[in-house]
């Protein structure tokens, strides 16, 4: 479990990011760390303006679960006795949790794909803060060696304005931060890793950030589960892909601890695509599976939402419910995605994850990092059928 959780980032822009310093040892204004968390923040949550709108009301193909039965198990339940134990939501509301990246569980845990990267990457925001001037190249990347990352009472205040994390538990404290350069340049240029106090097991990430791309990947064991992040930005091409992987420690083909999220955008084109599955063993459909794509820069664009699920009576990987809505809340077809942008029926992502399944016994999945993995080059249509590898 990590010691503290990261909600949100102070560094929003696209490419242009300026930290303040605090008082004592120059910290880097702006570097290839800070600059690679804010594209990839700002890249994963231009997706969350194709969130369902409040105001949509209907049936849709989903009946009174849409906004009136709560069937799903409340996202804010994060198991044991809390208050959300045994509260159920509606499938609205549901997608309404799923498109906020500050929610989090009752164990403070990220709770969707825009808070789960936002999480995982955007510990650099706080690394890339303290890191000293002094200990950054040419390039913008932390010069190789370790460096000490001090966390006082006197940058308390600034992470909390800045990066709204909560260190105090840190104060006083360091952390070693370790740079190299990466064995396989292919996607990444640097390795960077480092074990919070209280931690067993390091956080590894690799990192490329220039004008063309920017690629970050993360991994982290804990006795919790094993997780991996991928962002890569073609910054020419405007087009952005991500990935996360979480695994239950359990090496059981059959557990249900298994969440895959995916995500697609291409800002020229203003389409973007997500793929989701969270929960549920190999053979049953208690997990929820919903993919959705939608253009996150136009008002009032027509969404496609395909959603499988058993609390909403999908049984079998062949039956889903899907719904074309707009973000204005006019109800476009019932029961039915979009002609255009659409997406591919949910189902697709019960045989996406399969491979994942089936080979989790493997100790790869569990002890392998994977420094020279790489998202493969799906795109709008292919990101459904193309296989998650680790």
């Amino acid at each position: 479990m990590r010691t503290f959780h990261l909600f949100t980032i102070l560094c929003t822009g696209l490419l242009s990011v300026a930290c303040s310093s605090d008082s004592g040892t120059a910290t880097a204004n702006s570097n290839a760390i800070t600059t690679a968390t804010a594209t990839a923040i700002a890249k994963v949550e231009a997706m969350t303006a194709a969130k369902p709108a409040a105001s949509l009301i209907g049936g849709l193909s989903f009946g009174d679960n849409w906004t009136t039965t709560a069937v799903i198990g409340h996202p804010m339940d994060g198991g044991g006795t809390n208050s959300y134990s045994g509260i159920k939501v509606t499938v609205k509301q549901y997608m309404a949790y799923q498109f906020d990246p500050t929610a989090v569980n009752s164990n403070s845990a990220s709770i969707n794909l825009f808070g789960r990267i936002r999480s995982a990457v955007g510990v650099f925001c706080a690394l890339g803060k303290l890191l000293p001037a002094a200990n950054v190249d040419t390039n913008g990347y932390p010069t190789n060696g370790n460096h000490s990352i001090a966390f006082t009472s006197a940058n308390e205040a600034t992470l909390k304005t800045d990066c709204y994390i909560d260190s105090s538990s840190l104060s006083g404290k360091s952390i070693t931060m370790a740079v190299s350069d990466a064995t396989d340049t292919t996607y990444y240029d640097k390795k960077i890793s480092f074990t919070m106090p209280g931690d067993t097991d390091a956080f590894i990430a690799y990192i490329r950030s220039n004008s063309s791309n920017v690629n970050i990947a993360t991994f982290e064991r804990s006795s919790n589960g094993r997780y991996r992040t991928l962002v890569q930005a073609d910054l020419t091409n405007k087009i952005a892909r991500m990935e996360y992987l979480s695994l239950p420690t359990t090496a059981s083909p059959d557990a249900g601890g298994l969440y895959g999220y995916r995500m697609y955008l291409n800002e020229t084109a203003d389409e973007g695509f997500i793929l989701v599955r969270e929960g549920g063993s190999s053979s049953d459909y208690n997990g929820m599976r919903y993919s959705l794509a939608g253009k996150p820069k136009t008002s009032s664009a027509n969404l496609s939402l395909s959603m499988s699920n058993s609390n909403i009576g999908d049984s079998t990987a062949a039956t889903s419910h899907e719904a074309c809505y707009s973000t204005s809340g006019t109800v476009v077809t019932d029961g039915s995605i979009c002609s255009s942008p659409t997406v591919s029926l949910i189902p697709t992502a019960q045989t996406i994850l399969t491979g994942l399944w089936t080979n989790r016994g493997n100790a790869g999945l569990y002890t392998n990092e994977g420094p020279t993995v790489g998202i493969s080059a799906f795109n709008a249509t292919t990101m459904y059928t193309t296989a998650f590898s680790w």
